[in-house]
């Protein structure tokens, strides 16, 4: 018996969605694992300490404050600090060759 709505054409693009995706994700995890497992050693102190102000800034966006939308307007203060350290580095470093 047929189905009643015909759902091939959007559940087979949510398939393959989440197929791809999920191999992503896993991309990403082989390179995060490769990361602190091979390369990071050599690292600078501040290198370190500015991944660890974009995860926190994150993690508090993302996971502290889920569902709370007035919270997105009101950014953690590591973003803040992340911003300005990020802006008094980068654009000294980064130059226009005409």
């Amino acid at each position: 018996m047929p189905a009643l709505i015909p759902v091939d054409n959007v559940l087979g693009v949510f398939f393959l969605g989440v197929i791809f995706s999920s191999i992503l994700y896993g991309v990403i995890w082989l390179q995060v694992y490769s990361y602190f497992t091979q390369h990071c050693k050599g690292d600078r102190l501040f290198l370190k300490c500015f991944l660890a102000l974009v995860v926190h800034g994150f993690y508090v966006s993302g996971v502290t404050n889920f569902g709370d939308y007035s919270a997105d307007l009101r950014p953690p203060w590591s973003l803040k600090v992340q911003t300005l350290i990020g802006g008094m580095f980068v654009p000294p470093t980064s130059h226009v060759d005409p």
